[in-house]
This record gives C-alpha cells, sequence and structure tokens, in this order.
C-alpha cells in the first residue's frame, strides 16, 4: 500500500468518525423538569421528563420502551435513596409526586441505560449483534444521567456527591439557587469516578425557541472545573455535557455515549 493511498484511508477514516460523533450529538436528550426547584417543607412537588432540543419544551414524550428502562430516584438530604415510580396514562409519562419532608439538598436522578441501534427499517433498543437478519447503519451504548436539584432552604456549600449507577455526571460544587444575576456557578465534571474535560452548554427557559441554541459554552479542565455564569435569574436553567468514546466490544455496538443533564432554579 502506497504513503498516499495509507493517507487517504487515514482521512476518510477521521471523516467518517466525525460525521458519526456529529450525528450523535444532536440525538434527542433527557433532562428533568421540577415544579418548584426551591420549596416549602410540607410541599409537593412534580418531576417530569423532559426530551427533545428545546429546552424546557417537550413537543413530543419519550417513547414508553424508552422511559420503561429508565430508572428514577431521588437522594435525599440525609444521603438516603428513595426509588421512584413513572406511571403511564395513553402512553405518556405523568409527573411523578415528591413530597418535601425536611430541609436541605434534594438530587433527583434519572438513569437510563441502553442500546441504540439504527437500521434501514428504523431504530430499535438492541445491540447489533442480536439484529443480524437488519441491515444496521450503526450501533451505540448510550447512558443519560439526569439530575434535577431541589433547595429547601439557603444552604451554600453541597454535600460531597457521587451518583451511584453513574459513569458519567455533572454536579455543581455550590448551591446553584442561592447565587445571584452575573454570580459565577462552579462545577465539575465526572466520568468512572474520575475528573474529566468536557465542553459544558448552559441555557435558562426562554433563552431562545431555536433548537440547540445555549446562552453560556465552556470547558472543564483537566480537574474537571468550569465556570458558567448566571446571565439570568429566575426562570429554571440547563446544563449538559456529553461525552463519547468506543464500546469496549465492537460486536455490540461501535461508541459509547455518556451524557449528563443537570436542572436547577430559583
Amino acid at each position: 500500500m502506497t504513503k498516499n493511498l495509507k493517507t487517504k484511508l487515514s482521512l476518510i477514516t477521521v471523516l467518517i468518525g466525525t460525521l458519526f460523533l456529529t450525528s450523535l450529538s444532536y440525538a434527542h436528550f433527557l433532562w428533568l423538569n421540577v415544579s418548584d426547584y426551591t420549596p416549602q417543607i410540607g410541599e409537593e412537588v412534580y418531576i417530569s421528563l423532559g426530551w427533545g432540543h428545546n429546552f424546557p419544551k417537550t413537543p413530543k414524550p419519550p417513547r414508553k420502551a424508552l422511559v420503561e428502562k429508565i430508572r428514577l430516584f431521588v437522594i435525599e438530604p440525609n444521603g438516603k435513596i428513595k426509588c421512584l415510580k413513572i406511571k403511564f396514562s395513553k402512553n405518556k409519562p405523568e409527573p411523578v409526586k415528591l413530597r418535601i419532608a425536611r430541609k436541605g439538598i434534594y438530587l433527583v436522578i434519572a438513569l437510563s441505560k441502553r442500546f441504540v441501534s439504527k437500521t434501514t427499517e428504523g431504530y430499535f433498543y438492541k445491540p447489533k449483534n442480536e439484529l443480524k437478519d437488519k441491515e444496521v447503519l450503526y450501533s451505540k451504548w448510550a447512558e443519560t444521567t439526569a439530575i434535577a436539584l431541589i433547595s429547601v432552604g439557603n444552604y451554600k456549600k453541597l454535600n460531597t456527591f457521587s451518583i451511584p449507577g453513574s459513569n458519567f455526571y455533572l454536579l455543581p460544587l455550590i448551591n446553584p439557587s442561592i447565587l445571584k444575576q452575573g454570580d459565577l456557578l462552579k462545577v465539575k465534571v465526572t466520568f468512572k469516578n474520575k475528573p474529566v474535560s468536557s465542553w459544558i452548554f448552559a441555557t435558562y427557559a426562554g433563552f431562545s425557541n431555536f433548537k440547540d441554541t445555549y446562552a453560556w459554552t465552556t470547558r472543564s479542565n483537566a480537574k474537571g472545573i468550569a465556570y458558567i455564569k448566571i446571565l439570568k435569574r429566575g426562570p429554571e436553567w440547563l446544563l449538559r455535557a456529553e461525552k463519547i468514546t468506543f464500546y469496549p466490544n465492537p460486536t455490540k455496538a461501535d461508541k459509547a455515549v455518556y451524557r449528563c443533564t443537570f436542572t436547577f432554579g430559583f
């Protein structure tokens, strides 16, 4: 094989990989909406699934097959984990009710882990080695961690949290609900229990009606740290980060896509 041919093949491989990664980054993403991010003790809040490209709007709810694979739970201020159940009405996920019993920080977590394969006949939530009768265009392992922070009281510092079952997540190092307009929110991105550099996209409700449009973009450093400026206080906010790697077993999937969304309000 000539040197020029090797160079061309390398360029083609890079181009295909780039197109693949780009197509994945435009996939629908999951987040959590909360009816009140700063409630009082004794109140009930409602948690609903957000889905799409235009936070906080969800023109079409996620498929039931996808929702059934989501594990929903809350980490309470005392560190205890409480499982929450998503019910359906007319094949649509209903909001989940959570009663606030004590002061502190609540983290509501939705974990979604699944294989997704695109074929000439549509999408299947299976690895490609289970679709031998289909023409598979690509397969991926998709893992999403959607987090919502509920603040009961003006607590500044947060406890050191880890998200059980999640390989990739983004968390603030200070309670965002107490910040003022113009303040900087310090966050940390973690991948497999280690800090990681990742692009972070942030926006707030009402910033734009266009899809995939964000008010603030930054990148975490080697220690996983980044800062987001609170451009407007009042509406709920969404932070989003993503990491794409090769899947360790190529017979099942080509890529592994890890996403995290984090929502909070004032």
